[in-house]
């Protein structure tokens, strides 16, 4: 029983060290458009200090095959990023029909450390995802 328990433990303990370690979070999100509702998947890619200087980047990738031009429905006003104390407005720039970058200000990405939480709004819809540093 013992063999059991310190193998399930260290199962436990690797699969959280993995997981800790991700770069990218999946979600998915519905709307109502015309009457329909329709469902979109998105992937939000953590890139690290961005091209702009003094920045840091996500990557927010849609999967659409409906046409839709969903970087154009992303709320500028509402990107926000979140690390204890720290709350620091984002930016969206477009970066092809079906993505877009989310770049925050700051001095240094070591700044961010433990849990950062994520917010933009999509098509009226609040998109929240959280990384681990």
């Amino acid at each position: 029983m013992k063999y059991i328990c310190a193998m399930l433990l260290a199962v436990a303990v690797a699969f959280s060290a993995a997981h800790a370690e991700e770069i990218s979070e999946k979600g998915s999100f519905g709307v109502v458009i015309d009457q329909n509702f329709i469902k979109f998947s998105y992937v939000m890619t953590y890139l690290g200090e961005s091209e702009t200087e003094g920045h840091i980047g996500f990557e927010l990738a849609f999967e659409d095959n409906k046409g839709y031009d969903i970087p154009s429905e992303i709320d500028d006003t509402d990107t926000v990023l979140k690390s204890r104390r720290l709350e620091i407005e984002g930016k969206v720039e477009r970066k092809s029909e079906h993505s877009v970058l989310l770049l925050f200000p700051i001095e240094s990405p070591r700044d961010l450390s433990g849990r950062v939480t994520i917010y933009t709004r999509v098509f009226g819809s609040k998109l929240k995802k959280k990384f681990r540093f």
